[in-house]
């Protein structure tokens, strides 16, 4: 049962996350939102941005629509979907006109916060002492690196999508082959409508790319993906060990390539073309 209904959210976010995004195509072409190449660029043309609002919409509808139909605490619903938009919002922004880092980073960590403070309360947990205080610290942390660990990772064509498509389908997989608690299985929907919404974008962003996610949609799903790899934890139903498992692949190539740049004393912050993808994309002459 909860399978077949895993499977009915996934097909709802394939479907909504295709249109959505082909609405996108046009809006962004008839405002001049483009992504032009530059000297670090992995794309030869002009290409539309923003198309990450095809998931982002469609994601913040189901976790609303999950609100009202499941059992799951409002203030967690609350957590997800206010730091999920905070996110999503500044993104937006920043693809139709450049905002400063720090200002980005800001709302990330007003975002980490918020989310943190939900599910801290929603996990029953009274934090009191230093011990306590400083692992508030690093989940609020943990959470704004995987924000941007997507940002950082999406250079080429399908490359965040198909990462997404894979974390949270394999993670969807795994809860719903054993849920045995209701908590347990709407998370397997949800999950399974973020892996559809990320099918539903790739219809348009597979190489070669018609549209690219830009910060509105890589920014999301990093804060998306990692908030909801601390709320399994919190609740019981997945260790956050196998979630890092599963984005290994992001987190492996991101951490390491910004360490190497950072001794090498570069502005670590700055675009680029250093990391392990976008080397083999070079080599292999393609996305």
């Amino acid at each position: 049962m909860v399978l077949s209904h895993s499977l009915g959210w996934g097909l709802a976010g394939v479907l909504a996350a295709a249109f959505i995004t082909r609405q996108a195509i046009t809006y962004a072409l008839s405002r001049g939102v483009m992504d032009n190449p530059n000297e670090r660029s992995s794309h030869a043309r002009p290409t539309p941005r923003g198309g990450g609002i095809g998931i982002v919409l469609p994601l913040l509808f189901f976790l609303v629509a999950l609100g009202v139909l499941s059992s799951l605490p409002s203030l967690l619903i609350a957590g997800l979907g206010v730091g999920g938009f905070l996110v999503a919002a500044v993104g937006y922004i920043d693809d139709h006109r450049s905002l400063p880092a720090k200002v980005r980073l800001l709302m990330h960590v007003i975002a980490a916060v918020l989310f943190v403070a939900a599910v801290g309360r929603t996990g029953s947990v009274v934090r009191e002492t230093a011990a306590d205080w400083a692992v508030l610290i690093l989940v609020v942390m943990g959470v704004v690196w995987a924000t941007n660990l997507f940002n950082f990772m999406d250079g080429i064509d399908g490359i965040a999508a198909s990462q997404a498509l894979f974390v949270t389908g394999a993670t969807a997989t795994l809860i719903a082959s054993q849920a045995n608690t209701a908590v347990a299985a709407d998370f397997a929907f949800l999950l399974s409508a973020t892996a559809g919404a990320c099918m539903g974008f790739l219809v348009w962003n597979w190489p070669p790319a018609r549209i690219f996610m830009g910060d509105v949609g890589s920014g999301f799903l990093g804060f998306w993906i990692g908030s909801l790899a601390v709320t399994l934890h919190v609740l019981g139903v997945l260790s956050i060990w196998i979630s890092l498992l599963l984005s290994s692949l992001f987190v492996a190539d991101a951490t390491t390539t910004l360490i190497r740049r950072f001794l090498r004393g570069e502005r670590w912050y700055q675009a680029h073309r250093s990391h392990a993808y976008q080397i083999l994309a070079r080599r292999w002459n393609s996305h």
